[in-house]
């Protein structure tokens, strides 16, 4: 029986792992840092076993583990992708990743076509799915004689309406670390043949309100760079070339508000162990952590105490009295 080890069991290794465990006749060997989150997804399932793996201490068992197995799919933080391909290469194992190719993982191409080894990232959602339907509508304008002047994708893991209950109308689906993470981006895009660039400070400035069906209650901002896509799409005759995230609208008013207070700044943070959330926010903003920081906050973001932005800071628990998280040192850390 063919082989395959999972690299990780976060959120979005779970459909992955019981797709393969209900569609597939392949044996799973799934990996976690806690073993019992791994064998969560396993649900004691016959073909399946875990382990408890932590890849930058134990290099050497995830050198076996690849070596024993057929495939290789990381579900890991994308930063650990390149070491894995790494003992992909080594064994000439195949491997697939849902993250976006590094600057890193491209300069593994040559090493993986002499080892006859397919590396295959951005195989999940977005970047994945929309991909492929991109390039089945492609293809066929192409196949008719046709040109592609203008290209938008619009994608975003997003709750149903009815269930986007919380005054961010989000709900994570992957790592909280990662959305953050995302939040970091600068962007790209092709506006009438002219390439515009947006600083990763100003990105959700640039967001636009989107309709779908009947839900109008929606906005888009810029995601990542696009222009990349123009020779991958095999689509050089494009002059508006555009990738868009979809969020609830006020996502992206309420992020650029977070990026204005710091809040994903990786400046160390004097004494964190002895920090609750309010001092921590009035040291952002220079202000004593009095009984007005609520109103302070809001003067320096150039908004009224009600306004719904302020509303979901509080709610995310910014001005409780409560001490910062054991381990954290940024205010990067803390937003996480």
């Amino acid at each position: 029986m063919k082989k395959i080890l999972v690299l990780g069991a976060g959120m979005v290794a779970k459909p992955l792992i019981q797709y393969l465990l209900e569609e597939t006749e392949f044996e799973l060997t799934v990996t976690s840092l806690r073993k019992e989150s791994a064998a969560a997804l396993l649900n004691g399932n016959p073909r399946g076993s875990s382990l408890g793996l932590n890849v930058e201490e134990n290099s050497e068992q995830l050198s076996r583990l690849v070596e024993n197995s057929d495939l290789v799919i990381s579900m890991l933080p994308y930063a650990h992708h390149v070491d894995v391909a790494q003992y992909c290469l080594q064994f000439k194992k195949s491997m697939l990743t849902t993250s976006y190719v590094s600057q890193d993982m491209t300069n593994l191409d040559e090493q993986a076509r002499q080892a006859g080894v397919i590396i295959l990232n951005e195989m999940g959602l977005d970047p994945g799915i929309d991909h492929m339907s991109a390039m089945r509508v492609i293809d066929n304008i192409h196949r008719h004689g046709g040109e592609v002047n203008t290209f938008h994708s619009y994608c975003g893991g997003i709750p149903a309406p009815e269930f986007a209950n919380n005054p961010f109308g989000y709900k994570f689906s992957w790592s909280p670390t990662g959305v953050v993470l995302a939040a970091k981006n600068s962007a790209r895009y092709l506006k009438n043949g002219e390439v515009i660039d947006i600083l990763q400070n100003d990105l959700f400035n640039h967001h636009q309100p989107l309709q779908v069906g009947e839900i109008d209650n929606l906005e888009i901002y810029p995601n990542r760079d696009a222009t990349t896509y123009i020779k991958l799409y095999h689509i050089p005759e494009v002059q508006n070339m555009f990738r868009g995230t979809i969020r609830f609208a006020g996502w992206s008013e309420t992020w650029q508000k977070i990026v204005d207070l710091g809040l994903l700044t990786d400046n160390l943070l004097p004494n964190p162990e002895e920090m609750s959330f309010r001092d921590f926010i009035a040291f952002l903003i220079e202000k004593p952590s009095g009984a007005k920081l609520l109103e302070q906050v809001a003067a320096f973001l150039n908004l009224n105490q009600d306004d719904p932005i302020i509303e979901r800071l509080v709610w995310l628990g910014l001005f409780e009295d409560q001490i910062l998280p054991k381990g954290v040192k940024t205010p990067f850390d803390v937003i996480c």
